[in-house]
Parts: C-alpha cells; structure tokens; sequence
C-alpha cells in the first residue's frame, strides 16, 4: 500500500468520525477526445493519433473550520498507430487537509497547486511550479506538489504565505523536474502581497531558497492604467542557479552542470491587458540563461541520431533548468466569449514568437455549449519555421476534437 493510499485513508477516517456534521460537495469531468500530432524534423519523422480519455473527479469534505479536498484523476491514453502503446495512469492532481485557526491564519498540509501573478504564459516569481511546455495546451490542468503552506493577514489587503515542500524525497518523485537527472529539490519560500485601494493594482515579493543554495528573489504586480487596462510584471533574480550548459568538445557539444553558480541571473516578464467584450493579452518574455541562436543550433547537434546519447540529450534539452530554452520571446492571446445566436460559443487565439530563430506557434480554440453538462471543443496548432527551428521541433501541427461530460 502506497503513502498516498494510506494518507487518504487516514483522512477518510478522521472525517468519519464527524459524519453527521460534514458537508459535502463534489464534481465529476470526462474529456474524450481524438488527438492527432504531426512531427517533422532532420531527426523524427511521424504522424500519431491519439484517443483520450480524462476523468477529473472532485470531492470537498467541510467540517466547521476544516477542509479535505480530494482531487483524484485517471488517464487513459491510447496511439491508434501502435495500439500495445497505451498508457494510462491514475493519480491525485490534489489531496490535502486544511484547518482555519481564526480570520488571519490557516494551514494548508498535502498535495496542492498554488499559483500567484498576473501573467498568463509563465510566473518567474513562483519557482515551486515551474513552467511546462505542455501548459500551452488549453487543457493542461497543473498536478499539485506535495507542500506545508501557512496563509497569515495582516489586514484584510496585504498577506503573507509561507510554503515549504515536504522533506520526503519519495513524496514528490513522481512530480515532473525541471531539470534532467537532479534529485528533488525541496523549496522554501515566503511570499507578501498587497492589494491597493483599488484591487486591480496589488504588488507581490517573493523570496526562496533550497536544498541547493539557490537564492530567488521574484516581484510581480498590476497596475490598472485605466478600467479594462492593466500593465504587469513578474520577474526574479536569481544566486547559484543550477542548469545544464553546453560544453564545446572541440568535435562535438555535450551537456553538463554548471559548475560557476555565483553569477545573478534575472528572467523578467512584461505584459498588457486588455479587458471588455473581449480579453487580450501581449506578454514580452526575458531570460537570462536562455539559449541565444547560435548556442541553439549548437544544441540541436547533441539530438542528431547518430549521437549515441540522443534520448539523455534530448531530455536534457527540454529540463535543463531554464524553464524556456531561449532568451527573448513575444506571446500574445485573445478570448473571445458569448458569439455564435445563442451566445455559446467561446473564440481562443494564442500566439507565441520565438527571437531565437524566427520560429512561431499558433494555437485556436473553439468551444460549443451543447447543453449544461455538455461542452465540444476544436483545437488546433499550426509551428511555422525552419525544420529544426525550436518552437516546431516537437511538433508541427496538432488536431484535437473532443468533448467535456460534467456531472
């Protein structure tokens, strides 16, 4: 029997013993959906087709001043190309126990998603959930960490949160890592925000260290210019900061560990809102340690098929501690709800520009209420640039039709 079995055991338990006094709610969502996925490139030629099946299941147990919310999803994933390779998995995204000691203090224990900031493609400021590349698909839905928070207010508009990950290695080694080949890095950060007179404007700092030294300092704030537009940022300096750089071996490159960590790093981001009868955003990316052109290309060798280490190198390149490989990057998105003579259909666009070598990726998304519990839903992806440019190197175009069951 696992830990998280036995966790949620005991929880269950606990809960028992109060039946009559606990509240409960819970949900239930099914996405099906056929995907298909065209890659092309000097080193992978394929054209997959998926069919899909996610079960998203919620359940909040409230007793008085205590909570346990319960988040359990199963994945059934199935290549109609190669139909021995299925694979499913099922998991919890959350699970966790939560107590409100009085109006200024709560405690927050188990596995949780805790997300800040204003921006939509990546929070420099929060480096417990780093950013994922899948988390440009519409659907992407984050898998919690397993965390102690503490949530303290000074006053009704300014906070402070304090979160640790817990200090049991095997608790959290299923979690994707940011970077390749690293143990798990337990993070303690504290984070205080404050809202302003008007809640559109608020201003966060954020400061966080781990097991390896690293040093973060992350501020992020908005600030309404004025009503339906917003100027924000989010940003962090960074000490010490692991990640993989490459090595020149005179006759080919390699990956390895930087071994000079006391340079400060900074990743910045910058971004315009537009709110009304639409949403639009504009968002300029920075990063310090990101790859610059030449250093690309000079990375995309170490993939080539006749590398003998490809696979490790690959992995390398898509965790190697950066969160986004490149230096400089333009995203841009727009929602647009309530079209269609019904007013149910919902309009997504999502852009994303590459400085490094020119490549780009457009996203569309179309989305049809066909009744209270049933939602169909398009989504298609088009990456435009050279064959082994860096935003269509893991895929040139993408189809998905689907549909979401709620109950």
């Amino acid at each position: 029997m696992n830990k998280t079995t036995i966790i949620t055991f005991l929880f269950f338990l606990s809960f028992q013993l109060f039946a009559n006094d606990v509240a409960v709610n819970y949900s239930l969502d099914l996405y099906s959906s056929y995907k298909t996925i065209k890659i092309e490139n000097s080193f992978i030629e394929s054209h997959d087709q998926f069919f899909n099946n996610d079960l998203r299941f919620g359940l909040d147990l409230l007793y008085k001043n205590s909570q346990l919310i319960m988040r359990p999803r199963g994945i059934f994933n199935l290549n109609l190309e190669n139909t021995s390779a299925i694979n499913d998995r099922f998991f919890f995204d959350e699970l966790y126990f939560s107590h409100k000691f009085t109006d200024s203090f709560e405690l927050f224990v188990g596995k949780q998603s805790f997300q800040w900031g204003p921006a939509e493609l990546i929070s420099w400021s929060n480096n417990v959930f780093h950013f994922n590349v899948n988390s440009r698909s519409f659907f992407y839905k984050e898998e919690g960490r397993n965390l102690v928070r503490v949530n303290y207010f000074f006053s009704r508009n300014t906070s402070l949160v304090l979160l640790g990950e817990m200090f049991n290695e095997d608790l959290n080694n299923d979690s994707d890592l940011s970077i390749s080949e690293k143990k798990f890095d337990n993070t303690l950060l504290a984070k205080v925000e404050t809202i302003f007179e008007n809640p559109a404007n608020y201003l966060g700092v954020t400061l966080s260290t781990s097991r390896y030294q690293t040093k973060n300092l992350g501020i992020y704030n908005n600030f309404e210019l004025y009503e339906g537009t917003s100027f924000y940022t989010d940003s962090r300096l960074s000490l010490n900061q692991q990640y993989y750089q490459l090595k020149d071996n005179a006759s080919y490159f390699s990956w390895v560990i930087n071994e000079k960590r006391d340079k400060l790093e900074g990743m910045f981001l910058g971004g315009l809102r537009l709110e009304s009868s639409v949403d639009f955003r504009l968002e300029y990316i920075y990063n310090s340690i990101g790859l610059t052109s030449k250093s690309l290309k000079n990375a995309l060798t170490t993939i080539h098929p006749l590398n003998p280490n490809n696979q490790r190198n690959l992995k390398i390149l898509n965790s190697s501690g950066r969160e986004i490989i490149g230096e400089h990057y333009l995203y841009s998105s727009l929602r647009i709800p309530n079209l269609g003579k019904s007013d149910d259909l919902t309009l997504f666009f999502r852009h994303l520009y590459s400085f490094q070598d020119y490549s780009q990726t457009f996203a569309f998304l179309l989305e049809k209420n066909i009744s209270d519990q049933t939602v169909g839903y398009l989504e298609f992806e088009k990456s435009i640039g050279k064959i082994n440019s860096e935003l269509r190197l893991n895929s040139v175009s993408s189809y998905l039709l689907g549909l979401k069951l709620s109950l």
